[in-house]
Parts: C-alpha cells; sequence; structure tokens
C-alpha cells in the first residue's frame, strides 16, 4: 500500500474510467452508470481474447501447466454469453453506429470522452450521445 499522503507528499494518481469519470462530474445518473457497467462488461468479456500459455509457466516438478477442457469450456460459454448479451444491447441501442460508438469507447475501452474524441467540442458531444445510450440501455 503507498504510504498516506502528507505535506509534502503527493498521493499517487489513479486512473478512472470513463463512466467513473463522468459519474463523478454528475453527468450521469446511477441508473446510467449501472447501464454502462453492464454494458461494459459484457464488451470487455466478450472481446476478451483467449489467453496462450507462457513457456515459463512451468509447475513445480518441471511439468507444464495445462488447462484442463472444462476451464476452457466454461471460459468459451462465458464468452458466448457476454456476446449475446452485447447483442442485445446493440438492438436495444437499434444498432445506430453514434450510441454503438460512444458505448463501445467510455463503456468497453473505459476511455474518457475526450481520449475518445481528442476534443472538447467532439468530447461534449459523446457525452451526450452516451447519455441518451444509456437512457436507453436503462429502461
Amino acid at each position: 500500500t503507498p504510504p498516506p499522503a502528507g505535506p509534502g507528499r503527493a498521493r499517487p494518481a489513479r486512473r478512472m474510467s470513463g463512466l467513473d469519470w463522468l459519474a463523478a462530474k454528475g453527468a450521469l445518473s446511477p441508473a446510467q452508470y449501472r447501464a454502462g457497467e453492464r454494458y461494459g462488461l459484457a464488451w470487455r468479456r466478450a472481446n476478451a481474447e483467449s489467453s496462450i500459455g507462457s513457456s515459463l509457466d512451468l509447475a513445480p516438478g518441471g511439468g507444464g501447466v495445462e488447462t484442463p477442457l472444462s476451464m476452457v469450456m466454461a471460459r468459451a460459454e462465458a464468452r458466448a454469453a457476454a456476446a449475446a448479451r452485447l447483442a442485445s444491447y446493440r438492438r436495444t441501442l437499434g444498432d445506430q453506429v453514434a450510441l454503438l460508438a460512444a458505448c463501445d469507447s467510455v463503456c468497453g475501452r473505459e476511455m474518457t470522452p475526450r481520449e475518445a474524441t481528442g476534443g472538447d467540442r467532439e468530447a461534449g458531444r459523446l457525452e451526450a450521445v452516451l447519455v441518451v445510450a444509456l437512457d436507453l440501455l436503462g429502461a
């Protein structure tokens, strides 16, 4: 744990996700925040790539660690379920490109509106589009 902040000591900065940043700013209602969390979780799980075992991941005694088939199947089923949930959320948004792009960047990739767009004017537009999308997802 980092040392406590005190005189002359700066607290370490913690990067906030775009959704957390908007909620801290007061731009999202609790229902919108929860809808964004659900969308983001489904997006990240559906887009997760399966991990490739490392040659350095060795078990004591010299044998390599093998992933049991049941674990691989469980991960694949969880990913498929997340993809189905994400597809349902996307249908709820009417497959509108602007709504999907806003949710993918801020909720899924966890970018702030400014990180996603690069400018203040476009960030404001993205934030407005995201709020509409989260209202639709929350309904």
